[in-house]
């Protein structure tokens, strides 16, 4: 039996934990809340895997991180798994797992994002932070090559790093997006979207770096540039973001949209782009790749190396580079190759879904048994 711990379980998680489903069901995934005050989603209202929730209401794990740790160590007494499965080393309940892991001789693996861009890094702190890894944790299922770089760095053994840990589900993108097209005129009709547009998907937060775009496509808009933008979102700048947009022409500042709304304005978008200051990787990325999209990236994003193959997919820019951003836009919105690009997005993407998630994550485990 695997205990597998998330702090809550969104569309994205519930896709490749259904993947594993498929693949090995013997797992039950302990889920801290139903819901993050930083994220916007439903939860699930079941799931074909058994599931344990440790709190009942809509909160942020870390309200009451103490009472969680001790929870999450009584709940593992009781189940006795052969592997225990966290998510992060900084909240209190993830820490309780896998400390109760060392204790009780079981295997603990680690899935994990962070890069060096993330934020400013500390030697001390990264020092200690290394050793806690190395003490705890017998394996890293890392999102992609930035992060298992980062992880090497703190002198976690190369031999016990995997990737591959964010995927989306491509099948239901690429379905959801075509069959959105198919009825293109009336549903941008109905959802009031322009021809054809940027689309950025992300938290209105200031690591997302959404004022910046919203200046540098101004920049687009005076070059001539005729594509719209459409932000789809919520978070703590939401208020500002909207008066910035308010008087710039052809910004469409939209609410956060549930995972059954998004194919839609994937389907209808001619490119996507993400212009974050900080993100260990970008599971909105792999999204808008399965739609089909084109793509301009941050070189802050964690996925562009695995995902964004400059002059065939997309670009990459400099975040801080308002001009260079605008000037990305003017290359893509003119380009005459964008179906060829949103083709080569999902042929890229294909290797990451559910199904590889799953293999790579039990490989993960296998691994974490094995002498170094």
């Amino acid at each position: 039996m695997i205990a597998v711990l998330n702090f809550s379980i969104g569309p994205y998680h519930l896709a490749r934990l259904q993947g594993l489903y498929a693949v090995q069901p013997a797992f039950t995934v302990i889920e801290i809340a139903p819901v993050q005050r930083s994220h916007f989603w439903k939860a699930p209202t079941s799931t074909p895997f058994e599931c344990l929730r440790l709190a009942a209401s809509t909160q942020e794990p870390r309200l009451a991180g103490q009472d969680l740790a001790r929870q999450v160590s009584a709940v593992l007494d009781a189940m006795q798994p052969e592997v225990v499965a966290v998510v992060s080393y900084s909240h209190p309940a993830m820490r309780a797992a896998a400390v109760w892991a060392r204790h009780n001789g079981v295997p603990c693996i680690a899935q994990m994002d962070t890069t060096w861009a993330d934020r400013r890094r500390f030697a001390g702190w990264e020092y200690l932070k290394g050793r806690w890894c190395r003490t705890y944790f017998d394996a890293l299922f890392c999102a992609g090559s930035r992060s298992a770089q980062y992880y090497a760095g703190l002198g976690f053994p190369a031999s016990k790093i995997w990737r591959g840990y964010y995927v989306a589900d491509n099948d239901y993108f690429a379905a959801g997006a075509a069959a959105a097209r198919d009825q293109a005129p009336q549903l941008r009709a109905a959802l009031g979207l322009p021809p054809a547009y940027f689309l950025c998907v992300a938290r209105y937060a200031p690591e997302k770096n959404l004022s910046r775009l919203i200046a540098a496509y101004q920049r687009y808009r005076q070059g001539g540039g005729e594509w719209g933008l459409v932000l789809i979102g919520d978070g703590p700048q939401r208020q500002a973001l909207a008066r910035q947009a308010a008087g710039v022409p052809g910004v469409q500042l939209l609410p956060w949209q549930q995972y059954e709304q998004l194919p839609a304005y994937y389907g209808l978008a001619s490119g996507f782009i993400l212009p974050s200051l900080s993100e260990p990787w970008g599971v909105v990325v792999n999204e808008a790749m399965a739609s089909g999209l084109p793509v301009l990236l941050s070189r802050r994003c964690g996925c562009l190396p695995e995902l964004c193959w400059k002059g065939i997919n997309g670009y990459d820019f400099d975040p801080n580079d308002e001009p260079g951003m605008a000037q990305l836009m003017h290359t893509l919105s003119h380009s005459p190759n964008l179906a060829e690009m949103g083709a080569h997005s999902q042929e890229i993407v294909a290797h990451l879904t559910p199904h590889t998630w799953a293999l790579a994550f039990l490989d993960c485990i296998a691994g974490s048994k094995a002498a170094p």
